[in-house]
This record gives C-alpha cells, sequence and structure tokens, in this order.
C-alpha cells in the first residue's frame, strides 16, 4: 500500500487522499463451455461455430427423444403387467 499524503493543518492532520485503494472487482471465471466457444469463434469464426452449436443443440433434441421413447415404452410395458395382473 502506498503511503497517503497528509497536510498539516494547526496541528492537525489531514488526510488528503485515501490510503486504501479498492481492490477491482473479481469477475466470475468464465465456464469451459465459453472458454472453448470464444476459442472456436477464433479458429473458424463466427457463423460457424453457431452452426456447430446448432449441431450440438440437435443432437441434444435426438437423445431426449430417445429418452422420451424409452419412458413410452416402459408405460406401455406396466400397462400390459396391470392388465395380466386383473384378468
Amino acid at each position: 500500500m502506498g503511503r497517503r499524503p497528509r497536510r498539516e493543518v494547526e496541528g492537525e492532520v489531514e488526510v488528503v487522499e485515501e490510503e486504501v485503494r479498492e481492490e477491482p472487482k473479481r469477475r466470475k471465471p468464465k465456464s469451459l463451455k465459453r472458454l472453448v466457444t470464444e476459442l472456436f469463434v477464433r479458429a473458424i469464426g463466427r457463423e460457424a461455430t453457431q452452426h456447430l452449436i446448432n449441431a450440438e443443440i440437435e443432437v441434444f433434441k435426438a437423445f431426449r427423444a430417445m429418452i422420451d421413447y424409452r419412458i413410452q415404452s416402459a408405460e406401455r410395458a406396466v400397462e400390459r403387467l396391470q392388465e395380466i395382473e386383473v384378468q
């Protein structure tokens, strides 16, 4: 820390400048996904990166569709079991 300049006024000390410096606000560290996206933008450009991000979204939607199908399949199996138990 630096020394603060002082000025004496008739036996009293007046502080001219603050001694304590404010620390800069700490930024939240960037996520790995954000860092990778920025790397891709620099390497292949914004438009190509956007296409890759859209492709990633489509892959996730495909996984969701497969999961939904498996859930429906399992629900049908449970219904069939309940029908068998009732008979």
